[in-house]
C-alpha cells in the first residue's frame, strides 16, 4: 500500500507504532526495512517532529486490521490522493 503527501510525520509514525503486526517499508530497489523500529527511533530522538513530511512511502502491511487502521488514518487526512 502506498501513501502520498503525509504532512504530519509524527502522527503518521505514531499510527505505525499502534499497529499490531509487522510494517515494512519497501525501498525503490525492492529491499525492505522494519518501519516500526524506524518509527520508534524517529519519535524517540525527536526527528519525527523535524521532518518536513513524506512525499511517498510504500508499505507491506502484515495484518489486515493494520491496513484498515492506516487506511482510516489516510482518509482522515482529507485529500484526494492519499493512498494506492
Amino acid at each position: 500500500m502506498k501513501f502520498f503527501d503525509i504532512q504530519n510525520t509524527r502522527e503518521f509514525y505514531e499510527n505505525i507504532l499502534r499497529c499490531s503486526g509487522e510494517i515494512r517499508q519497501i525501498e525503490a530497489d525492492g529491499s525492505e526495512r522494519d518501519l516500526k523500529a524506524m518509527a520508534g527511533w524517529l519519535i524517540g530522538s525527536g526527528m519525527a517532529d523535524r521532518l518536513k513530511g513524506i512525499r511517498e512511502i510504500d508499505l507491506r502491511i502484515e495484518q489486515p486490521s493494520d491496513a484498515d487502521r492506516l487506511l482510516r488514518y489516510a482518509l482522515s487526512m482529507g485529500r484526494e490522493r492519499i493512498c494506492a
